[in-house]
């Protein structure tokens, strides 16, 4: 019906919200994630001309948002060496928004250069600011042999694992328990 513009490829579904109170105005939402690590907040009613300019834009790369300096979304060609998503890997699966806290769920991948980040985002759905206490840098450890497994255990660090691992099924909101599912690249 309209397209707006964003800053890189939209893999996750975008999602819609009736009825939200921004800045003073009733407004239909539309919540679209980015590849670049961007969320943006949308009227879904008004998409013409100065209309289509974001209610707001939050990017999960800046200090703000639990970023160190110089962090970026991934290159997917030079840094993973596969092309299933292109250029840019950030944010492919579909965030989750719980309507009662007026919150989005969404996890966002990231790089200095040398470490990779995977971090579950708590957005204000009014205003895209992250809500207390911040991200949570995602990590683990589990009994087990496999690739980058050491003294018989696997970890999903900041290293080799989280590099390899992609977040690409939709989060799950349930019971108040968000569910993230990681899969490899290719």
């Amino acid at each position: 019906l309209f397209a707006l513009p964003t800053d890189g490829q939209v893999y996750a579904q975008p999602l819609y919200v009736p009825g939200v109170t921004i800045n003073g105005a009733v407004h239909n939402v539309l919540i679209v994630a980015t590849e670049a690590d961007s969320v943006y907040a949308f009227d879904a009613d008004s998409n013409a001309g100065t209309n289509s300019a974001p209610l707001w834009k939050a990017s999960l790369v800046d200090a703000a948002h639990g970023a160190g300096a110089g962090e970026t979304p991934l290159n997917s060609s030079t840094t993973i060496g596969c092309t299933d998503i292109q250029p840019q890997i950030g944010i492919t699966g579909t965030p989750v928004i719980d309507p009662i806290s007026n919150t989005i769920y969404v996890e966002a991948k990231s790089t200095n250069g040398s470490t990779y980040f995977h971090r579950l985002h708590s957005l204000d759905l009014l205003t895209g600011n992250e809500k207390s206490p911040g991200p949570v840098h995602i990590t683990a450890t589990v009994s087990g042999t496999g690739d980058g497994s050491t003294s018989g255990q696997l970890v999903f660090d900041s290293t080799t694992m989280s590099l390899h691992q992609q977040a690409r099924p939709g989060l799950l909101l349930m019971n108040g328990t968000i569910y993230i599912a990681f899969a490899s690249h290719c």
